[in-house]
C-alpha cells in the first residue's frame, strides 16, 4: 500500500498531459484474476441455501430415485449451485443466507405464429412473459435483497420445430429447430396434440436459464468471482521509461492498484479514489492527434481504471478509443474483463431491489466484441 501511495503522489505531482509522440509501448499482463463479490463475500464459516421452484404453471419437477427427469428430454439437472463461494452450500437447512428463485412461470402466451422458412417448410414462433426474481434472506428469514432476473414486461421468443420435444444433449445447447414440412401433417394439429408438453418444455428451458443467471448473480455478489482473463494494461517500453518518469510512475502505481483490487477483499473507498485518480490521469495523456501507442496507453488504462472503480459508463468512451487504436482488442482479454466487471458493477450500490442485466447483454457500442 505504501508503495502504491508513494507512486500515486509522484504521479499527481506531475499530472500534466504528455502529448509527446511515443512510438513504442508494451503490454502488461497483471497476474491476478480473483475478485471479491460486489456486495459482501461470504466467509467460510457461513452457509447458504438455494431453492428453485418445483412447480410452475405447466412444469413439475419429477424425482426418479436420485435423478431428475426433465420434460421432453435430458438436460443437465436443475440441481445446480453457484461456483467460487467461500460459504458452504447446505441443501438441508435454510442457511445463513437464503437464496430463492421466485417465479410462477410462463405468462401471456401468444397465439402460434407460423413462419415460412422455404416454399415447402415452416416453423412456429411463440412469445411470452416469464417474470422471475431472486430473493435473498438472512438467517432470520428477513428479506434483504431482491434481484429482478426477468421483468413482467420482458418478452421472450421461442421457435418450435418438430424436434422441440426430443432429447437435448447434456451440453445443454439445443439444436436449431427443424422445420415442419408436408410430411409432418398439420402444424396446428401437432400443436394441439402436444400443447401441454410444449408449454412444459418452454417453462423448463426458461427456468434452466433463470437458474444459471441466478447462480451468476450469487457468485458475483456474495462469492469470489474469477475473471476469465487476466487484466491487460499498457506501459512504456523500457527504452522510453526514463524519458517519461511521470507516466512510467503512473503505470506502476496503476498496476499496484489492480493487484490490490483483485485480492478477494471488498474495494475500499481509498482504493476507489486512487483508481479514479489514475483514470483521470491516463485520460488526460492523449488526444485524437496522439500516436496510436500513446492512445493505447491512455485509453486502455483509463478505461480499465474507471471500470474497476465501479463506473462502467465513464469507462466506455475510453474503451471505444482503445478499440479504434487497437482493433485486436475486439474479442481479446479486455472483452471478458469488461463484460464480467460491468456485470458486477450493477450490484455495487445499496439498493434493496436491483434489475439484473446478464453479462452477455452488455454491448455499449463495442461492435465485434
Amino acid at each position: 500500500m505504501k508503495k502504491s501511495l508513494t507512486l500515486l503522489a509522484l504521479v499527481l505531482l506531475f499530472a500534466t498531459p504528455i502529448f509527446s509522440q511515443i512510438q513504442r509501448n508494451q503490454m502488461i499482463t497483471v497476474p491476478v484474476r480473483d475478485m471479491a463479490g460486489a456486495i459482501e463475500p461470504l466467509s467460510a464459516e457461513q452457509t447458504f441455501s438455494l431453492s428453485i421452484p418445483d412447480t410452475l404453471n405447466f412444469y413439475q419437477r419429477r424425482f426418479l430415485g436420485t435423478g431428475v427427469r426433465q420434460p421432453g428430454g435430458t438436460f443437465n439437472s436443475l440441481c445446480i449451485s453457484p461456483t467460487r463461494m467461500n460459504a458452504r452450500l447446505d441443501r438441508q437447512n435454510p442457511g445463513d443466507y437464503q437464496f430463492e428463485i421466485v417465479t410462477s412461470g410462463l405468462e401471456n402466451l401468444s397465439m402460434p405464429n407460423i413462419v415460412r422458412v422455404t416454399t415447402m417448410t415452416s416453423n412456429v414462433e411463440f412469445t411470452y412473459n416469464f417474470p422471475a426474481r431472486l430473493e435473498v434472506r438472512n438467517s432470520d428469514g428477513e428479506l434483504i435483497r431482491t434481484f429482478i432476473l426477468f421483468t413482467e414486461a420482458q418478452e421472450h421468443r421461442v421457435t418450435i420445430g418438430p424436434n422441440f420435444l426430443e432429447d437435448v444433449p447434456s451440453t445443454g445447447h439445443r439444436p436449431a429447430a427443424t422445420t415442419f414440412n408436408p410430411g409432418h401433417g398439420s402444424i396446428a394439429a401437432w400443436i394441439d396434440r402436444q400443447e401441454e408438453r410444449i408449454m412444459e418444455r418452454m417453462e423448463w428451458d426458461r427456468l434452466r436459464e433463470i437458474s444459471r443467471l441466478a447462480c451468476e448473480v450469487i457468485t458475483a455478489t456474495f462469492g469470489v468471482p474469477r475473471i476469465a482473463s487476466r487484466p491487460v494494461i499498457y506501459g512504456l517500453h523500457r527504452r522510453d521509461a526514463a524519458s517519461f518518469p511521470a507516466l512510467n510512475a503512473a503505470v506502476e502505481a496503476f498496476q499496484a492498484q489492480i493487484e490490490q483490487a483483485f485480492n478477494s477483499e471488498p474495494l475500499t473507498q481509498e482504493l476507489i479514489d486512487q483508481l479514479i485518480q489514475s483514470g483521470e490521469f491516463f485520460a488526460a495523456q492523449y488526444t485524437s492527434e496522439s500516436s496510436r501507442e500513446m492512445i493505447q496507453i491512455g485509453a486502455v488504462n483509463a478505461g480499465i481504471a474507471f471500470l474497476l472503480a465501479g463506473n462502467t459508463e465513464r469507462a466506455m468512451p475510453y474503451l471505444r478509443d482503445a478499440t479504434r487504436a487497437l482493433p485486436l482488442m475486439r474479442g481479446a482479454q479486455v472483452t471478458a474483463i469488461f463484460r464480467q466487471i460491468a456485470f458486477m458493477n450493477q450490484f455495487r450500490n445499496s439498493d434493496s431491489v436491483i434489475e439484473v442485466f446478464p453479462p452477455t447483454d452488455f454491448d455499449y457500442g463495442f461492435r465485434g466484441w
